[in-house]
């Protein structure tokens, strides 16, 4: 199934994953850990002004130690607090924009990234 998903490998020999530890980020991790030799790092943003964010911060760490057993990865995670300059939307972080622009301060040379969202 997972060599099925549409993802387009970049050339380089490193990726940064933006992982929350949902459905789709998760099967991209898992798709560049399993089908390729390229060096992985996963960086994701806690945003402690969302309720739910203590519990996904526990379950993104118990799946990420299952996620080693595929193979070594080295994981960043990065806390947003909102200052009042509009990160959030009705309570939640607007992801996509927020990620993208702070994943990119992250990236490293030869590193490609790799963001998978879903909107709903």
């Amino acid at each position: 199934m997972l060599d099925k998903l549409p993802i387009e490998l970049g050339k380089n020999d490193g990726a940064l994953v933006t992982w929350s530890g949902g459905r789709d980020s998760t099967l991209t991790l898992m798709r560049l850990l399993e089908s390729t030799n390229k060096d992985v790092r996963t960086i994701s943003f806690i945003n402690a002004q969302i309720e739910n964010s203590q519990i996904e911060g526990t379950y993104r760490k118990a799946l990420r130690d299952k996620l080693l057993d595929i193979r070594p990865f080295h994981s960043i995670e990065v806390e947003l607090t909102d200052n009042g300059w509009g990160m959030t939307r009705n309570g939640g972080v607007i992801q996509p924009l927020i990620w993208i622009n702070l994943a990119t301060l992250y990236l490293r040379p030869q590193e490609d990234l790799y963001m998978s969202y879903v909107r709903g």
